[in-house]
């Protein structure tokens, strides 16, 4: 019994271990509602929706029914995102969202790029990247069990 725990908690440990591995290269994906794909979300790159969407609690109960939604509120100073997706939704105005890799600070990032999202516009940021947010948006936290409880021990 006790390999049995001891097996299970080395699986959940490697498991959450594999959530700290970042592509090298930070590359931008755009798409419309029609062409997204759920296994885009595995290559832990920033998404681009192009589509307008009024309702983007409609499209997270049915791309991330099985997750943890929370709404979170945007701050003007650069946060890291803990949750596994963060998804964020421009207002009726133009905002502005930098980012920052994983693999970086933004204070000694070279790689430091923004997106100008226009009116009810979704960008969906990975786990762990840096943000800024100039504007109004409205933004979504979506977590797993893993991030989750990787959040609660602040990792």
């Amino acid at each position: 019994m006790y390999w049995y725990i001891v097996l299970i908690v080395a699986v959940i440990t490697l498991y959450a271990w594999l959530y700290y591995i970042f592509p090298e290269d930070l590359i931008i994906y755009q798409t419309d509602l029609a062409h997204f794909d759920l296994s885009m979300l595995y290559n832990k790159q920033p998404i681009i929706i192009e589509d307008q969407v009024k309702e983007p609690i409609e499209i997270m109960n049915s791309w991330f029914n099985i997750n943890f939604i929370e709404d979170t509120v945007a701050t003007d100073i650069w946060t890291r995102n803990n949750y596994k997706y963060l998804m964020i939704c421009s207002g009726e105005t133009l905002s502005e969202i930098t980012l920052c890799p994983p693999r970086s600070t933004p204070e000694t990032s070279t790689e430091l790029t923004t997106i100008k999202l226009k009116n009810n516009k979704i960008l969906i940021v990975p786990f762990k990247y840096y943000f800024n947010i100039q504007g109004t948006v409205m933004m979504y936290g979506i977590d797993d069990y893993i991030t989750y409880g990787l959040r609660g021990l602040n990792m």
